[in-house]
């Protein structure tokens, strides 16, 4: 058994051990690969959980050393129980792996050795030594990283990878990699056929996206974005008021449908648990993970607003470690006007806090069906609500009800929606 099963071990079976460890200095950071998934799920327990010992089973971790780790811990706890200096040597030796592993990375990422290079790497591998996370006291190399973004940024033909290409929308502000957006609406508004309308759009760009769903199943799910892409109605499709496609537009869905063959669009509906989405999210390599919605993943017997924060930090966590967009579809309260307000989010103030952006879909046409202004037929209101870097705004887009496809709209259409919002001011 190595270095970091032995550490592992200890804080499977003693509290007081892995309080000691951390106060010590350990953190997920001197862990590698599964054993590092292993530490952050004990880390997570024990901070939810006040237990001596953790039964392994409660870890919910899908390798079998997992009962390997147990056995040892029962042997370390009856050879070495109040032996603090033992603990104290396995952290030492961890940290030690650590150091060199660490060291040899600051070494391979300096190529060019000079003067001002050599300083550098004495700096890190003296913060290193100190403490175990060399960036976190190199102020040099914070600065390198924001001039790097920054010039990344301004380069002639860089274009950010998650731009919709729907020019107000866009206009928001952007998404960027390790955040999550929280896309929100009353039911009937949207949502899900926004997040699908995205998914396309990416694909198209050649993005990874990992969808889980657990409104729709997956023929569903997978034929929604072929009629987004196909741009043909849903009721003639699925035949749901009598009328058929006809054998040009039949033939058009069977070419969309193959379109998707080989498109790195990955469709689940059975996970129920965020390790179980994160395994999928890391096998796929993707680039977008979806969630619809976010409210379908809470047990009966959970407390609503405590599991919702759960479940929204996790993904939060899961889109910063894979330098990925992550995207939860979130009910909102019902209401009376349109969803100005971040508060607004169903049974969770939680979500609000973990979120870096959230935008609110309404539709005047769901909203009052019988009575929709002849200026908002079709039209589909975006209202973000919070931006971390982007503030707060809105947008107008087009929205076909039939086929379910959102897109622009042209500037007189836009010049009367104004006209009637500034009508209804006066």
């Amino acid at each position: 058994m190595n270095t970091q099963e032995l550490v592992l071990s200890c804080c499977i079976h003693d509290k007081n051990v892995y309080l000691g460890l951390i106060d010590l200095g350990l953190h997920a950071g001197m862990f590698t690969d599964t054993n590092r998934q292993i530490f952050q799920k004990i880390v997570k327990y024990r901070s939810e959980n006040d237990v001596d010992a953790i039964l392994v089973n409660n870890l919910q971790i899908d390798d079998l050393r997992i009962y390997e780790l147990s056995k040892v811990a029962d042997a370390l706890y009856e050879q070495s129980y109040g032996n603090t200096a033992l603990y104290t040597q396995y952290f030492e030796a961890l940290k030690n792996e650590f150091i060199e592993r660490e060291y040899k990375k600051i070494i391979r990422n300096h190529k060019k050795i000079d003067s001002a290079a050599l300083n550098e790497v004495a700096e890190q591998i003296i913060a290193l030594s100190n403490n175990g996370y060399h960036e976190s006291f190199s102020m040099k190399e914070a600065i390198k990283e924001a001039i790097a973004e920054i010039e990344k940024l301004h380069a002639e033909g860089y274009e950010n990878p998650y731009r919709l290409g729907l020019h107000y929308y866009d206009k928001l502000g952007r998404f960027e990699r390790g955040s999550l957006v929280v896309l929100g609406g009353e039911s009937g508004h949207g949502k899900s056929l926004v997040a699908l309308n995205m998914a396309y759009r990416w694909l198209k760009k050649g993005l990874r996206i990992a969808y889980f769903s657990f409104e729709m199943n997956r023929m569903v799910t997978i034929s929604k974005l072929n009629i987004i892409h196909s741009n043909l109605p849903w009721d003639k499709t699925f035949v749901i008021k009598g009328e058929k496609l006809n054998d040009q537009e039949f033939s058009k869905l069977i070419s969309g449908f193959n379109w998707f063959v080989d498109k790195p669009f990955l469709i689940n509906t059975k996970a129920q648990t965020i390790p179980e989405m994160e395994a999928i999210i890391r096998n796929h390599k993707a680039d977008v993970f979806i969630l619809d919605t976010i409210n379908a993943l809470i047990k009966q017997e959970e407390r609503s607003d405590i599991a919702l924060g759960d479940i929204a930090r996790g993904f939060k966590r899961i889109a910063e470690y894979m330098n990925a967009l992550g995207i939860v579809i979130a009910q909102l309260k019902d209401i009376n006007g349109r969803p100005s307000d971040k508060n607004l989010v169903k049974e969770s103030r939680q979500i609000r806090d973990v979120a870096d952006y959230m935008d609110f879909i309404y539709r005047e046409e769901e909203k009052n069906i019988h009575d929709c202004p002849s200026e908002l037929e079709g039209i589909m209101e975006v209202y973000r609500v919070k931006g971390r870097l982007t503030g707060v705004g809105k947008a107008y887009l087009s929205f076909n009800k039939k086929s379910g496809v959102v897109d622009d709209l042209k500037e007189y259409h836009l010049t009367q929606i104004k006209n009637y919002f500034n009508r209804r001011r006066r």
